[in-house]
């Protein structure tokens, strides 16, 4: 039985460390952030890449701009 316990803590020892892991790139960093869903008062959590987020947000600049001076009247 000794013999067991001395040989794992043998396998212990000699094992090699775990490398470190490297930092991510900044763009594969994750971001989480909280958003508000219509009819709860409980917000819904997102995560995504930093990347992702920039596509997002764009996007969402680009939808709103297109508003800019828009009326919900139509001339005819």
């Amino acid at each position: 039985m000794s013999f067991f316990i001395i040989l794992a803590a043998a396998q212990v020892a000699s094992s090699p460390t775990p490398p470190v892991a490297a930092q991510p790139a900044a763009e594969e960093r994750q971001i989480c952030r909280r958003e508000a869903i219509t009819g709860t008062r409980l917000s819904k959590r997102t995560c995504r890449s930093v990347g992702e987020w920039k596509a997002i947000d764009a996007q969402a600049g680009a939808g709103a701009s297109g508003l800019n001076g828009a009326t919900s009247l139509r001339q005819n």
